[in-house]
């Protein structure tokens, strides 16, 4: 739930308002994208490697302007498609996405996230905690934007198929037998 509203949504009830999504970050590289990100930010070689990700996001403010009568800003999900990395900067994990789908205006919106690692073990369970921050800009109308910054707290748990399918005994393979 958003704690401070922009220009284009304080006129909205705070307790109508709601922001989620989920992301999945894919195993697909994109070698020659990580080349030109190095070449713009100036970064080491090979430092930068990202992954095809995409994500559904909703976002939904209400306001009962009379009995049946309601103001909506947002709406259904929306499908967006781009880039991840993560990067070990001074010790901590620190990864950033960038994406663009279209919004409820039927205009592209862009969505920019960095997260970095807060340092909290919770035992041997592989869950980890990121402070992140998410900005989204979106194309309204003609020559208007709006747009809000997220800010909060990520539970990650990183899901590696082959540790589940070797503890599990999932996956079991038969050698070949070449005669």
């Amino acid at each position: 739930m958003p704690m401070i509203f922009s220009k284009t949504t304080e006129f909205f009830d705070r307790g109508s308002a709601r922001i989620n999504g989920f992301n999945v970050v894919t195993p697909f590289k994109l070698e020659k994208l990580g080349k030109v990100l190095e070449a713009i930010t100036k970064a080491k070689t090979g430092l930068l490697s990202p992954e095809a990700m995409f994500e559904i996001r909703a976002y939904y403010f209400e306001k009962i302007i009379a009995d049946s009568v309601k103001e909506i800003f947002g709406g259904s999900s929306y499908f967006l498609i781009g880039f991840y990395d993560k990067i070990n900067l001074n010790g901590r994990e620190t990864d950033f996405s960038f994406l663009i789908g279209k919004t409820h205006f039927n205009s592209i919106g862009f969505v920019l996230t960095n997260g970095t690692q807060i340092p909290i073990k919770l035992g041997k369970s592989g869950i980890e905690v990121y402070l992140i921050s998410k900005a989204t800009l979106l194309h309204k109308y003609e020559d208007e934007y709006t747009g809000w910054v997220d800010i909060g707290l990520s539970l990650r748990y990183d899901i590696n198929t082959s540790k589940i399918s070797k503890s599990r005994g999932l996956i079991k393979r038969r050698q070949t037998v070449i005669e």
